[in-house]
């Protein structure tokens, strides 16, 4: 199976948080193989981790990944959304940026 199958174009055309999750579970699952330390435990369905672990990405085109969300849940119209909505969707920015490179800090 292709690593271009899963992009975060694919959850940018739906533009639905719901894609975007499912899609940032599979980038953490490959981050994990890099880093053995990121994914603590994983309680979700058997089937995704067998089907996301089929591949190898790397660090960097995770990242890559994770700028794709993130520009999929700038266009979601917050003043669409719920209380609850707006309080997934903020969390859900948190945790892709985690996916990203750090931050290259000012402070020298």
């Amino acid at each position: 199976m292709e690593p271009s199958t899963y992009t975060g174009e694919n959850a940018a055309g739906s533009r639905d948080m719901d894609a975007v999750a499912r899609f940032y579970v599979k980038c953490v699952l490959w981050l994990g193989v890099h880093d053995s330390t990121f994914v603590d435990a994983y309680f979700g369905p058997s089937a995704v981790r067998e089907e996301a672990l089929t591949v190898t990405v790397t660090p960097d085109r995770i990242a890559g990944y994770a700028g794709d969300l993130l520009a999929t849940l700038d266009r979601i119209d917050l003043d669409r959304l719920e209380g609850a909505g707006r309080t997934r969707h903020a969390y859900l920015r948190g945790m892709v940026r985690a996916l990203g490179p750090a931050p290259v800090s000012s402070r020298g």
